[in-house]
């Protein structure tokens, strides 16, 4: 939901960010106290307040120093506790409220009043006791009420409600040391503050690229629309998803329409009560501003607190098992189509991590890779630790069955794809400091950090990491924490390090999620969407565990090889001394005077049925000191079958791989390398399936035929001028000559033919072609 103004309550109120932390009373004939000043200066929670003792505050050469717990659990006096430092802030005149002179004040205050001695309360009650934790946020009310602030309100059955509660201190403290442009903030609720001047001095001394970006996002907040920042080393995007963005008016128009549509038809549902006490607890911790008043303009009554109603997300973790999430509608709302974005963040997956293994083991050696382990951290609530720059532009709206309720996020939410893009920023610059400080081998996906080291290593490597997040204020879910072993699921594949090599297998318990749910859906011969949905998600981490990109095109592969020998993908460590090849393919179309690369047609060439065979593919393979070409044109009756324009233009760049592969797979090694000058191209080919069911087929055969040959390819992309097969494909043989090339006989029909039927049956293609297309090698 889109607010164009600040959000305010649903009685009228403004939302406030904390409260100044000058207020004081005065007791009697003394001066005022320092106690509550004290508290908003040093951020405490009530029960930091009421079990400080006198020894954790120190006041002297103008530093004032409060040592409080290290977490939640401890409390004051005990040993685990961490320290706090503030220097005097007067300048030409003293000012009472500074933080040095509230210490020393109220030292001398407790002295006059013979109650300052070791392990008495640092905050006493009148009686000179320790405060109850409930008397100590009685306290602050009576501050706020003397400073004529409204601390109740009244709910929807006319009970009345205490706006402030314990956290109040801790949440005025932090507020208006923000509102004076103090660059450090917190999200409540969690143990200490977020060191965010710590943070930026680390990434400047490590020479972080993006420094000043970051500085701002982590002072100011995070945008949550229109144009994001570009990440540090990420790829540019080529596909243009995100380049054309709506205007905050056409945002407005359709966020407005959306709304009303949805207001005016609300429900209830299985998820309501735990999303009710969600959004309320997440009020409680500051994370969400509400229940407020509805934009100025939207003919939407509001109402307090109800029997409230939000989207759920029925998702599953790395595990399969099931979890809810609050789930709001950025796409259909109109958010994330306001976005624009140059770049792709980067992802470390299941394969890079199988790269770093394999990039240890060169280091230390293959004897030492058993002693390699993996271990991991998952952030805590990791979008919700990240403040928003424009709560007004983070709506949110709870309808049921007798009013609606709105509400505006204060933390990044799930859903939104500008949260994607920051939370990614802020991961890699967290990666980027684990990496040159503590000398930790990892990579992360989003809020998964996962590392590997030597077993004498891993130990610390795993306690460091979890010690350094925490340092900077950065919670961890302990019930994630993946302990150094030699075996780990990570992002739902269990990956095993072996003497031969890294294993990767999925989870029995999420295959056998895959198998129920395709049993179900061939029995009952339907498969709704949300099903489909959900069987895409599981099918995804499935065959980050199978060989290369086999079963991505269609589900039967993943079905049969589950039900028959599926053998788990082992990825050998080093060179062995085994040789390699190199595979350089090109193809262009040719509709008229102009040659056109296959894969960058410009959008205003027609791609006429009656054109197609004006066309040309050409390849060059390197195996050892031997190097093989050939070249030839696709048949129009081949290219017939793939309608699309985008499919025929993919089909064009991927048959010239698959020519050539096919040829010379009984010449090629277990290794190898393929170049490739388009980067659709080579997305498609590696990713293993497309949008056109033709394509898919191709795609299809091949992996099968990859699999069935047991190679391990690599595909990369190649600038044009650098492809040596963009000559032959256009029949220019001068090099070929020149350096003494040999000429392979490619079996060009017989491949066609086969590779005709696996467009149009995906059955064939996994399950058939690739026992056609071996036998077909040169």
């Amino acid at each position: 939901m889109l607010s164009r103004t600040p959000p305010g309550f649903a009685d009228g109120r403004r939302p406030r960010r904390g409260i100044r932390p000058g207020v004081g009373l005065r007791f009697g004939t003394g001066g005022g106290h320092a106690a509550d000043a004290l508290a908003a200066w040093f951020m405490l929670r009530e029960i930091e307040f009421a079990a400080a003792r006198t020894q954790d505050l120190e006041a002297a050469g103008g530093t004032v120093t409060l040592r409080v717990p290290l977490h939640k659990a401890a409390t004051g006096g005990q040993t685990e506790l961490t320290m706090r430092q503030l220097r005097c802030a007067c300048r030409s005149a003293v000012s009472p409220l500074c933080p040095y002179r509230l210490g020393v004040r109220h030292v001398e205050r407790l002295k006059a009043a013979g109650v300052w001695f070791r392990d008495g309360p640092l905050f006493p009650d009148s009686s000179g006791a320790t405060w109850e934790k409930s008397s100590a946020i009685l306290l602050f009310r009576r501050v706020l009420m003397a400073a004529g602030i409204q601390t109740t309100a009244v709910d929807h059955t006319g009970a009345p409600v205490q706006l402030f509660g314990g956290h109040l201190a801790r949440v005025a403290g932090a507020s208006w040391l923000a509102s004076k442009g103090v660059s450090t903030y917190m999200v409540p609720g969690k143990a200490r503050h977020t060191q965010i001047p710590v943070v930026l001095h680390l990434l400047t001394m490590v020479g972080y690229p993006d420094v000043a970006g970051m500085t701002a996002d982590l002072t100011d907040g995070f945008d949550m629309l229109g144009e994001l920042r570009r990440g540090t080393g990420w790829k540019p995007r080529t596909d243009g998803r995100y380049a054309n963005p709506a205007s905050l008016d056409t945002l407005a128009s359709v966020n407005w329409n959306y709304v009303r549509d949805r207001t005016s038809r609300p429900k209830t549902g299985e998820y309501t009560e735990k999303l009710l006490a969600e959004l309320v607890e997440e009020t409680r911790l500051g994370r969400v501003v509400g229940p407020t008043r509805p934009p100025a303009g939207w003919n939407i009554a509001t109402v307090p607190l109800i029997d409230l109603v939000t989207g759920a997300d029925r998702l599953e973790d790395e595990n399969g098992a099931t979890k809810v999430r609050r789930g709001e509608d950025w796409r259909r709302a109109g958010h994330n189509a306001t976005v624009k974005a140059h770049d792709v963040p980067t992802h470390h997956f299941v394969d890079d991590y199988v790269d770093i293994i394999r990039r240890v083991v060169e280091l230390v050696g293959p004897e030492q890779a058993e002693a390699l382990r993996i271990f991991g951290h998952d952030l805590l609530n990791a979008y919700r630790q990240w403040p928003v720059k424009e709560p007004a532009h983070s709506g949110t709206f709870l309808p049921a069955p007798n009013g609606v309720t709105m509400w505006f996020h204060m933390a990044m939410c799930f859903g939104a794809a500008a949260s994607v893009w920051n939370l990614n920023r802020t991961a890699d610059a967290l990666q980027a400091l684990k990496r040159v400080l503590l000398w930790i081998v990892s990579g992360h996906y989003v809020d998964d950090f996962n590392g590997v080291d030597l077993d004498e290593l891993a130990p610390g490597a795993f306690e460091g990491m979890a010690e350094f997040l925490d340092q900077l204020g950065l919670q961890t879910k302990p019930s994630k924490a993946q302990k150094p072993a030699t075996e780990h699921i990570v992002q739902g594949v269990l990956v095993s390090i072996t003497r031969a090599g890294v294993v990767l297998q999925p989870t029995p318990a999420r295959l056998q999620k895959v198998l129920a749910t395709i049993d179900t859906a061939l029995a009952e011969d339907e498969l709704a969407p949300d099903v489909a949905s959900r069987l895409a998600g599981r099918l995804n981490f499935v065959t980050q565990s199978t060989f290369g990109a086999v079963g991505k095109a269609a589900l039967q592969p993943v079905y049969s090889r589950a039900h028959d020998a599926a053998a788990a993908s082992v990825v050998p460590y080093v060179d062995d001394g085994m040789p390699q090849a190199i595979i350089y393919a090109d193809a262009f179309y040719q509709p008229g005077e102009v040659r056109h690369k296959a894969g960058q047609i410009p959008a205003e060439v027609a791609v006429k049925p009656g054109t197609r065979g004006q066309n040309g593919w050409g390849y060059v393979v390197r195996i050892g000191d031997e190097v093989y070409y050939d070249y030839g044109v696709a048949p129009a009756e081949f290219l017939h079958v793939f309608s699309a324009r985008k499919a025929f233009i993919y089909v064009l760049e991927i048959l010239a791989q698959v020519l050539a592969l096919v040829t010379m797979g009984r010449r090629l090694p277990q290794r190898w390398l393929a170049f490739i000058d388009n980067v659709a191209g080579q997305w498609a080919i590696t990713k293993g399936y497309g949008k056109d069911p033709a394509v898919n087929g191709i795609l299809a055969s091949f992996w099968a035929t990859a699999s069935l040959s047991d190679w391990l390819p690599d595909f990369r992309r190649v600038p044009s001028k650098a492809n040596v097969a963009d000559a032959v494909s256009r029949g220019d043989l001068s090099a070929a000559h020149r350096h003494g090339w040999t000429r392979i006989q490619s079996p060009v029909a017989s491949i066609l033919k086969t590779l005709a039927r696996a467009a149009e049956d995906l059955e064939f293609a996994v399950n058939g072609a690739a026992d056609e297309l071996v036998n077909l090698a040169a």
